[in-house]
């Protein structure tokens, strides 16, 4: 065994060894699904943070504490999550209306609010005409944030970044609430502040003012969350619309037939809804293209369940469903991607959203191609069965349920 695949053997077992945690700290998950959401927008990396430093130390300076800075926190990491959406709406806004909202969290439900109301503007001139103290307070600290990142630019020289943000405010007024452009202009003059606002520590800085909230992994905000994230991902594409929700329900099922726990079946249907979440680092051209992808381009597609490793592992308690989850790809023979492992390093649940994922890409449209019969399907899976790229037990185990299906 070659050292690196020996040392993904050992993170491999090391990680499967671990206890399932039973709770997930919230700002962990928000936290990671920014960094998607950076991706996705191709963003800076940690742009959304920026935002957040922005807009908490400005919440701190107006006295600002409570649910109304946590509502804040998550606002500021999640601004740009209905950007990449082909209709523009929100995901969570989608989700809340299909499923219900999170009652047990209702700083989300307050961030979300102020999401869709960072675009009022102070002198009621905004889309649905609320003015002054009527526009939430979260929502006007996170327009000016927004505001002043956007207009400072990318190019983190201080001194132009500055000028560049108080010449903007100056100009433009009656979009802004007064008060909260004020503070900022006094940060702007903070020395402790300045110091901090393009530091490498930026991160701990803003953790300073993280809630302290929790989530339990097989409870219901995390079942809607990741279902919103899902449709974060699937809705970058029309031609996969429904590919992650779909992934996640036939790995359930799977793992129903093979008689695992129900506790695992949870957090198998969530690796599945989570597994294609680095897709959004994908550019949209290549995801829809009409025809075969040239090597280079499929070699930017291979990529893809890297990031997902990447933004899940952000989130501590989710490290074993960021294992399966990035797994998805790989092959008994080593064949896979991204890291090429073998079959005595793959877990059964990885194995299980692999076939769930291949079925699912198989039976569903494409751009260059409809989706094929359930028959074709099913000889497809046992050949690459036969050749050890998928787990025969699990194939056989949905050539159960599609057989009960036609039936």
């Amino acid at each position: 065994m070659s050292v690196n695949r020996e040392f993904a053997h050992i993170s491999f077992h090391q990680t499967l060894e671990q206890p399932a945690p039973v709770h997930v700290a919230l700002p962990d998950l928000i936290g990671g699904f920014s960094l998607a959401i950076d991706l996705a927008e191709g963003k800076p990396l940690r742009h959304a943070q920026s935002i957040s430093f922005l807009a908490d130390h400005v919440a701190q300076a107006l006295c600002i504490g409570g649910s109304e800075r946590d509502a804040l926190y998550y606002a500021a990491l999640l601004h740009d999550i209905g950007v990449s959406s082909q209709n523009q709406l929100c995901p969570l806004c989608q989700v809340f209306e299909e499923e219900g909202k999170l009652d047990s969290v209702t700083s989300l439900i307050d961030a979300d609010q102020a999401l869709h109301r960072r675009w009022e503007r102070w002198d009621g001139s905004g889309p649905l005409a609320l003015r002054g103290q009527a526009i939430p307070l979260v929502a006007r600290i996170l327009a000016v944030a927004v505001a002043a990142e956007r207009v400072g630019g990318e190019h983190r020289d201080f001194w132009n970044w500055r000028t560049r943000v108080e010449d903007y405010f100056q100009r433009d007024t009656g979009v802004f609430d007064p008060a909260i452009v004020a503070a900022l202009k006094a940060l702007l003059r903070d020395r402790a502040f300045c110091l901090d606002l393009f530091a490498f520590s930026q991160g701990r800085v803003v953790d300073r003012f993280r809630p302290e909230e929790t989530i339990t992994l097989a409870g219901g905000t995390m079942h809607l969350l990741g279902k919103a994230f899902a449709r974060f991902i699937d809705v970058k594409t029309p031609f996969t619309a429904d590919h992650s929700r779909n992934v996640a329900d036939w790995s359930r099922r799977i793992a129903g037939a093979m008689a695992l726990p129900e506790a695992r079946k949870h957090q198998i249907y969530l690796a599945g809804l989570l597994h294609d979440l680095g897709k959004i680092a994908i550019p949209k051209a290549i995801l829809e293209k009409a025809g075969p992808l040239t090597a280079k381009e499929f070699d930017l597609v291979r990529n893809h369940p890297y990031y997902t490793a990447c933004i899940l592992n952000q989130i501590p308690a989710l490290e074993t469903i960021a294992l399966w989850a990035s797994a998805h790809h790989e092959r008994l023979d080593g064949s896979g991607y991204f890291l090429g492992i073998t079959g005595e390093m793959l877990p059964m649940e990885a194995r299980i959203i692999a076939v769930a994922d291949v079925y699912e890409a198989l039976a569903a449209d494409r751009p260059y191609r409809k989706g094929l019969e359930t028959a074709a399907i099913q000889g497809m899976l046992k050949e690459m069965a036969y050749r050890r790229h998928l787990d025969a037990d699990v194939v056989e185990a949905l050539d159960g349920l599609l057989g009960g299906q036609c039936c």
